[in-house]
């Protein structure tokens, strides 16, 4: 269980609950405090309020399922490794761990917080605390993110008895990929929400770092991978090792016994291991496979692409 889980259910809380009262409650409790410190409209406050609603509960519902989607790949991993994987998300549960991450955001961003002197009114007027709740689940969720990212490169390094290629051309490995574009998704799809206002304010610096986010969608889609990747090209050059010298000899064979009419037996095997090699060429370099890609395309191409035309649409409609 998640840390913020269990300091919901130690309080009596559902999940959903709690998430919408450290969503809601506190955070507009907190800019409420600001603007009466610091004389400011509350109007944009509560507006504010409203967005800060969906996106920290996002990101607590989202720390939630992929926590989840990892569980049931780690017992997945387990059916296939050779050796005790249970350990392998002990970490995903630490407290600890949020809260280094906490410290850490919080001391390189609060500073740039101040424009004048530290006071009361100063900190209000910059929203130091509020903004230094919001690392907190910001934190939370690149724990758990980053981690489960990382859980699915050490299972992969795993010792693990994989699926024949007669039976799957991802050797079994399809759901670690799976897995991985799940958690891409969590990535990318707060990215395409925030982009559609910057688009529509004209802002297009935002507008590129927020498409140059997008792209690293597929670096981070594809770097938890690579320890699988390794095992299918190993297997693959294996399975290849062995089947191209038998295909060798009995081509050497029909070529040495210089007959027009090809030995019955002979040709048999030729077919036999042709279909073998083919098949063994099917093996996939990548545990995932084209419904996979094209699902990932919709997640980084496809936004990447809407932002533009709907850049140009305004442009073309509003001259701006």
């Amino acid at each position: 269980m998640l840390w913020l889980e269990r300091a919901y259910s130690r309080l009596g809380l559902p999940f959903w609950l709690g998430a919408v009262i450290t969503s809601l409650a506190i955070p507009f409790a907190l800019e409420e405090l600001d603007s009466y410190l610091a004389n400011l409209d509350l109007v944009p406050t509560v507006v504010n309020s409203v967005i800060i609603l969906v996106l920290f509960f996002y990101l607590q519902w989202g720390a939630r399922f992929a926590c989840r989607k990892m569980e049931r790949l780690q017992e997945y991993a387990g059916s296939l490794a050779s050796e005790d994987v249970s350990k392998v998300l002990k970490s995903l549960y630490s407290g600890r761990a949020v809260l280094v991450i906490w410290l850490l955001v919080a001391a390189i961003l609060l500073p740039t917080s101040f424009e004048g002197g530290v006071s009361l009114t100063a900190i209000a007027k910059a929203h130091v605390v509020p903004a230094t709740y919001s690392y907190l689940i910001f934190a939370f969720f690149l724990w758990v993110y980053g981690y489960s990212m990382l859980s699915i490169y050490r299972m992969g390094k795993l010792p693990l008895n994989l699926k024949s290629f007669a039976e799957d051309k991802t050797l079994g490995l399809k759901p670690f990929g799976a897995a991985s574009l799940r958690l891409t998704a969590l990535y990318e799809v707060p990215l395409v929400l925030l982009t559609i206002p910057d688009v529509a304010d004209n802002r297009l610096v935002v507008v590129a770092q927020d498409v140059s986010l997008m792209l690293l969608g597929l670096a981070l889609f594809l770097l938890p991978l690579l320890s699988l990747r390794n095992k299918l090209v190993q297997v693959k050059t294996r399975e290849l090792g062995w089947i191209s010298p038998l295909y060798v000899r009995i081509v050497q064979k029909m070529k040495s016994e210089n007959n027009p009419q090809i030995d019955e037996k002979l040709a048999r095997d030729l077919g036999v291991i042709d279909k073998i090699q083919r098949d063994i060429h099917q093996i996939r370099t990548w545990p995932f496979d084209a419904g996979i890609i094209a699902r990932l395309l919709s997640l980084t191409i496809l936004p990447v692409t809407l932002t533009v035309l709907a850049r140009l649409l305004i442009i073309l409609t509003l001259h701006v």
